[in-house]
């Protein structure tokens, strides 16, 4: 998604790019960025959150501000929530995207909460699916407060450049997923990195299910992607012992991820999102794009949501977790080929509506260009109170801060004030603090509502 972003971008401005973590797309990034600064990494283990600590995440911020002339900052991910913070007090434009669970971040280690914490660092933010934005909005109250965009992105365009030892031929790939004897099997197939979240489990009970209904036509359960490692991880023994235990091992199968997925899609007829969570896959998008019908469980992400709001789709969406009923929706379009194209027709009309790239990124650089308006106004704040002896560090600051300056202080201010000190209700935050004896910053917004815009202009400068 970064890629496809920083590509499009390309045509309207200069690109930098900043990469925490190597990866296999680095090159492409080269291709489409002007700049291209990373990987970072580092040794410091304890403050490490995905190849940058927040010491450098500050000197990075900095380093950024001293040698661009950036006009805002996408922010791509949770994962990289650690250069927020030094973004803001740098006053650099931010539209943050989040395509997780707050359950995704606590999973990690962290309390309940800790994600609506991070996203108090951003001007923007802007979530994949409502489900994404309820799932934060329920451990963090505080974000309800603040405007947030839900935006389904668009199909990603894969990079020009391909692995040749990763892309395997296309006839071998299509014999692996329609062996000789299947050439009329109905082929379900499901995506994505073979861990519990994903439901490989549920896939492989699935398949079970379909079996006991024994449908005329024969059916094969296909996954593709990474991670499927019995000899070394305990989630793929237990799957590899439940294909055997079932006899399965005809109708099931497992496949290393590939580098294009086209043939994959080419030769499949229905997509089963097993998935527990997943906020909006960008395979279930490409599926869905090329009039594959997809089946899924209810509330569990972004595509459940959207199919089961339309009627045309609203059948291949079943209960949460209920593999017997998505197994008789299978058996339903291998026995009703007519029902199955037509679900196919109407999961493409839906998607052609609803993802669009271009109109994605158009979206995305308004939303930097209105962030870039809110930091000129808070750069204009902060001259105003670096200019009056109003502003009180020692009361600002918490008594175990690090040693720091004041303009380093009124810059943080600043940055939780833009989210925290302009609610329309009390705000009960361990971050809120006041700026000076006697001043109250909510307080004062509110006597004064309507005398000028508290959502732009903090309410200590004004004054």
């Amino acid at each position: 998604l970064a890629y496809n972003i920083a590509k499009r971008l390309r045509a309207r401005y200069n690109v930098v790019t900043l990469i925490l973590l190597g990866g296999e797309l680095f090159p492409d990034f080269e291709a489409c960025s002007n700049v291209v600064i990373g990987p970072v990494t580092t040794e410091v283990a304890w403050v490490q959150i995905d190849g940058v600590n927040y010491v450098e995440g500050e000197y990075i911020a900095k380093r950024l501000k001293a040698t661009y002339p950036i006009k805002y900052a996408i922010v791509n991910s949770i994962d990289s929530r650690t250069m927020l913070k030094p973004l803001m007090c740098e006053m650099i434009p931010t539209v943050t995207l989040v395509h997780e669970f707050a359950a995704d971040v606590r999973h990690r280690g962290q309390p309940a909460g800790e994600m609506g914490r991070w996203l108090e660092w951003t001007n923007q933010i802007v979530f994949s699916a409502e489900i994404v934005a309820a799932s934060v909005r329920d451990e963090y109250p505080h974000l309800t407060e603040r405007p947030v965009q839900v935006l389904p992105q668009g199909p990603c365009d894969l990079p020009l450049r391909k692995t040749a030892s990763r892309q395997p031929q296309e006839q071998v790939l299509r014999d692996a997923i329609r062996p000789p004897g299947t050439e009329k099997a109905l082929i379900v197939l499901a995506c994505g990195t073979v861990f519990a979240r994903k439901g490989v489990d549920l896939f492989i009970d699935c398949a079970e299910q379909v079996t006991k209904l024994d449908p005329k036509r024969d059916v094969r359960f296909v996954w593709v992607g990474r991670g499927y490692d019995p000899s070394n991880d305990t989630y793929s023994r237990e799957l590899k012992k439940k294909i055997a235990t079932a006899g399965l091992s005809k109708i099931v199968s497992i496949l290393n991820e590939v580098t294009d997925l086209d043939p994959v899609y080419a030769a499949s007829d229905v997509f089963f999102l097993s998935s527990r969570l997943d906020p909006l896959p960008n395979v279930a998008i490409d599926s869905a794009l090329r009039g594959i019908p997809i089946v899924c469980f209810e509330k569990t992400g972004g595509i459940a949501d959207l199919l089961a709001a339309d009627p045309s789709t609203r059948a291949g969406v079943v209960p949460y977790l209920d593999v017997m009923a998505a197994a008789k929706v299978i058996v339903r379009l291998a026995d009703d080929e007519h029902l199955r194209a037509e679900l196919g027709r109407a999961t493409k009309q839906i998607a052609k509506t609803t993802f669009d790239m271009d109109r994605y990124v158009d979206r995305l650089d308004q939303l930097g260009r209105e962030s870039e308006n809110l930091m000129h106004q808070r750069s204009e704040d902060f001259v105003t109170l670096c200019h009056d002896n109003s502003f009180d560090i020692f009361m600002f600051l918490e008594p175990h801060s690090i040693e720091t300056t004041l303009d380093e202080t009124i810059r943080l201010y600043l940055a939780r004030s833009g989210a925290l000190a302009t609610s329309t209700q009390p705000t009960s935050n361990f971050y809120f603090r006041r700026p000076c004896p006697g001043f109250h910053p909510q307080i004062y917004a509110h006597e004064n509502a309507g005398r000028y815009d508290s959502k732009t202009v903090n309410p200590l400068a004004h004054f």
